[in-house]
């Protein structure tokens, strides 16, 4: 099985990030924008990226996210997502599946077992883009 504990103070972390992050931001749509001429505030944008990154947090949420990855891609030939270790996940740990694979930086395992970066460059692009314009979901944790 793989298992991903989330360290303890990372959401404190992530929290104290993102208030530094929206501060600078709010003073670039105070001074920069308007120098440029552009009128569209830019804190709304970091605030949408916060929202998205503390629900990244729930690793409960995080395996539903994987088994809904499943469901629409588990019929790819070239797509595999571990199955979820429901009884020993919880929202700061996430149990799954092993898969073995392949890093796509080892070059010689990756011509050793006849695989194409190509390929999973293809394979990320059109699960990438079937899950933005097909079904209105992005799912944000996939690993070649």
């Amino acid at each position: 099985v793989a298992v991903k504990v989330q360290r303890p103070s990372i959401g404190d972390s992530i929290a104290v990030d993102m208030l530094l992050l929206r501060r600078l931001i709010a003073v670039v749509d105070k001074t920069a924008l308007p120098a440029l001429g552009i009128s569209q505030p830019l804190t709304p944008l970091v605030d949408e990226f916060a929202g998205r990154l503390f629900a990244e947090l729930d690793y409960v949420q995080e395996g539903h996210n994987c088994e809904r990855f499943q469901s629409l891609y588990g019929g790819m030939p070239r797509v595999r997502t571990p199955r979820i270790k429901w009884p020993l996940t919880s929202r700061r740990v996430l149990t799954m599946e092993w898969i073995e694979g392949v890093k796509l930086t080892n070059k010689p395992a990756m011509d050793a077992a006849g695989l194409s970066v190509v390929d999973f460059v293809d394979v990320g692009i059109e699960c990438t883009l079937r899950q933005l314009l097909e079904h209105g979901y992005f799912h944000a944790d996939p690993h070649p």
